[in-house]
């Protein structure tokens, strides 16, 4: 269990979509990340969830440029909070899953957020 919840929390890909727009600098505070496609009992369907997550805190977060120091800190700490921040919600999918509850619900999503 320890394993695949690293494994969601390392990983980074598609299908992020976004629920709360904008702060007062145009940033995205939280994005919804979809997971009714994926089966979260299976290896391969929670490190796509892990992927989906890495790209929404990439999203809500940005890039830094790699010459810049202090902003990749920055970013990077930004990111390991928004992925932090999904941990319960990731644990309880999982969990759920694994337990042969339906996981494949409409509105399955995880709040990734900053």
């Amino acid at each position: 269990m320890k394993t695949t919840l690293m494994l969601v929390a390392t990983l980074g890909s598609a299908l992020a979509v976004p629920a709360f727009a904008a702060d007062s600098h145009g940033s995205t505070e939280r994005v919804e990340v979809r997971y009714h496609d994926l089966n979260l009992a299976t290896a391969e369907g929670t490190s796509t969830l892990g992927r989906r997550i890495s790209n929404a805190a990439t999203e809500i977060c940005g890039t830094a440029d790699v010459r810049d120091l202090a902003m990749r800190n920055a970013v990077n700490q930004c990111r390991t909070a928004a992925i932090a921040s999904t941990q319960t919600q990731v644990a309880e999918a999982v969990s759920a899953a694994q337990r042969g509850q339906a996981y494949a619900q409409a509105n399955s999503s995880i709040a990734v957020s900053r």
